[in-house]
């Protein structure tokens, strides 16, 4: 696909995204679409509602509105001129800094009394209320009793204890007018009011939905803290191995702040199970934003040479380090305003990511097109989750749902994108292992220089004189010992067993005629074995047991070249009735000499493990001779 294609693709992602995130402000759902009822100047009518098909409503509509008052049900009773000035109506969800119903707008920093009716409700039975988000603390009463408080609202900021935390909470009605009182109060965040539905239903169908939304977000949060686990893993087994592959320390890191964020984020299911107070849940909510923001640049500065620059790592550091510094120590008040600041700083920040990785894809190889694109999806999905906090944040959306699933979604293709890498990454170490294996076979296999080679050429020049057939036969059987033993061409590790034992009995002919009646052979070699094994494996152990097993002895001795099949392995075994060894002695054969002559037992015992994993085994008893075994798997040619 060439860069015009490519831009193309960019163009309609972009259009797509930005089509999704306008249909979910669009979107309302079937909850708050209802029977069509709303609340109309502080009176709600639900004639026909009975609790079943649609068991929840949406509270929304225009309530009444008491500005600067927090008011309880007995204000309400008695006479009518005793009764408070209603200020308005005001919109619900919405928040009072913005116009009211009749067109006035309120401070942000104050209180409220919310209340509506619903007349003549005639449903008998336990019904429920559930409360989202009302900024900054709050109090429900329904008909004269108090249902729920969040903090502690007051007229004086000195005087209230702030939270937002969702809460449930259930009563029995038996007909008749339904009253619903909400104090609000706010003198720390940059919104206020009912931003959020409030919810009334029958109690079991509410308290399933509540129930329902606690264990989907517990599910996402356990979810993300298990990816966080598997690439912690991943990574100690990486650095365990020699590989410092830091990206999956970052990416695990990230997502355990993402995870604390999100728990943290709308039904704060985690406060159920661990006693924190909303103030430092809120801190460590947003701490998770500034600690997650940098461990995901810090992730792609790690992941892709040109995707975030240096200095662009420096200043997410400094601006981001600084943002925790103020959630730290400053009041809440004020980090909530520098926090509208940061939560248009976080746009920016994904919006030039986004940016960032389409230029890397429009401008990548063809090879790497595909790992790109999978990229740009979750850079987009990013870009959506944080536009549609944003706009929950400013209260211009009532709910996140959107967001959860831009947040699947993109934790799902930056999985199946670290998916991608880690097994190109494993197939190219694996191959960079193989190659490795079959230089150092090669390496091992080049070292051989055996003794018989300058033993034989001078019984060649001995025999020239006296026996000059003799001399001829040996020098046709030496060429063709080298012909085949020093063909280093083929870098296979394994060849035939019939080529293998091909080459041993002719270089066991050579020593026969060097050595005459003083070397005796038997071979027992199972004829059905059809396997490869590694070159030159055999002949080294059969020269060993000429050199130091059978020719310290004036009158010679017998060698046993035994290759049987043992069910599933193949035993190789060269046994000698030659002088022994002894045990120091056996030691010393497995280590390395530089500068010794030969391809030694210490060469065999290492093409055996890196080929097997297995070793070389000697029995051996002076006086009496030596055997040399291994074992390896077999496996049918």
């Amino acid at each position: 696909m060439g860069k015009i294609h490519r831009i193309i693709v960019c163009a309609c992602l972009l259009l797509v995204s930005l089509f999704l995130l306008g249909s979910s402000m669009l979107w309302n759902s079937d909850d708050k679409k209802g029977s069509g009822n709303r609340v109309e100047k502080g009176v709600l009518s639900l004639d026909n509602w009975s609790g079943e098909g649609n068991k929840v409503i949406a509270l929304d509509g225009q309530w009444e509105f008491y500005w600067n008052q927090l008011l309880s049900p007995e204000d309400f009773k008695g006479k009518s001129e005793n009764i408070p000035l209603l200020t308005g109506y005001m919109e619900v969800p919405y928040q009072w800094s913005k116009k009211g119903a009749d067109g006035t707008a309120f401070p942000i920093y104050g209180c409220a009394t919310y209340r509506m009716i619903i007349k003549d409700f005639r449903y008998s039975g336990s019904l429920g209320i559930k409360k989202n988000n009302i900024r900054f603390s709050s109090r429900i009463y329904v008909n004269g009793a108090q249902l729920l408080q969040d903090g502690v609202p007051s007229k004086k900021p000195t005087n209230g204890q702030y939270s937002n935390i969702p809460q449930i909470g259930f009563f029995d009605h038996t007909g008749g007018d339904l009253e619903i009182i909400v104090q609000a109060a706010n003198y720390e965040y940059i919104n206020a009011g009912i931003s959020v539905s409030i919810y009334l239903g029958t109690a079991p169908e509410l308290l399933h939905r509540h129930q329902k939304d606690n264990l989907i977000e517990f599910g996402i949060f356990i979810s993300i803290l298990t990816i966080a686990l598997i690439y912690l893993i991943l990574f100690i087994t990486a650095r365990i191995s020699g590989r410092k592959d830091f990206v999956f320390l970052t990416f695990a890191l990230f997502c355990l702040f993402f995870a604390l964020y999100n728990v943290l984020m709308n039904e704060r299911t985690i406060l159920t199970i661990i006693n924190w107070s909303f103030s430092s849940a809120y801190r460590i909510k947003e701490l998770c934003t500034s600690a997650a923001f940098i461990t995901l640049i810090l992730f792609f500065y790690q992941l892709k040479k040109g995707i975030v620059s240096s200095v662009g790592l420096k200043m997410i550091c400094i601006i981001y380090g600084t943002n925790i510094l103020v959630d730290l120590f400053a009041s809440i008040r004020f980090y909530t305003q520098v926090q509208a600041v940061f939560s248009v700083i976080n746009q920016l920040v994904l919006m030039i990511l986004l940016l960032s990785v389409a230029v890397q894809y429009i401008k990548g190889e063809q090879r790497q097109e595909f790992e790109m694109l999978t990229l740009l999806f979750s850079v987009i999905f990013m870009n959506l989750y944080a536009s549609d906090i944003l706009l929950f944040t400013f209260s211009l959306k009532s709910d996140i749902l959107f967001s959860k699933f831009s947040m699947v979604a993109f934790m799902v293709t930056l999985i199946f994108f670290l998916s991608i890498r880690f097994f190109e990454t494993y197939w190219t170490m694996g191959q960079m292992s193989s190659h490795l294996d079959k230089a150092e076979i090669a390496f091992l296999r080049s070292q051989i220089k055996p003794h018989f080679l300058y033993n034989t050429l001078n019984s060649i020049a001995a025999l020239c004189i006296d026996q000059p057939e003799q001399a001829g036969e040996l020098t046709v059987k030496l060429a063709d010992y080298l012909r085949s033993s020093f063909n280093f061409k083929d870098m296979e590790a394994l060849v035939p067993i019939e080529k293998e034992i091909e080459i041993l009995k002719t270089y066991i002919n050579i020593e026969k005629i060097r050595f005459g009646e003083r070397l005796q052979i038997c071979y027992r070699i199972d004829r059905d074995i059809d396997m490869k094994i590694p070159p030159l494996i055999l002949q080294p152990l059969v020269e060993n047991a000429v050199r130091y097993g059978i020719m310290p002895r004036p009158e010679g001795g017998r060698i046993d070249v035994i290759i049987c099949r043992k069910q599933a392995t193949v035993l190789f075994c060269i046994k000698d009735n030659g002088v022994g060894m002894q045990q120091d002695k056996i030691r010393e054969v497995f280590e390395k000499a530089s500068g010794s002559d030969g391809i030694g037992l210490w060469n065999i015992n290492s093409r055996l493990r890196l080929l097997y994993g297995e070793c070389i085994h000697i029995d051996s008893k002076e006086g009496t001779g030596t055997a040399v075994y291994f074992e390896i798997p077999y496996s049918k040619a």
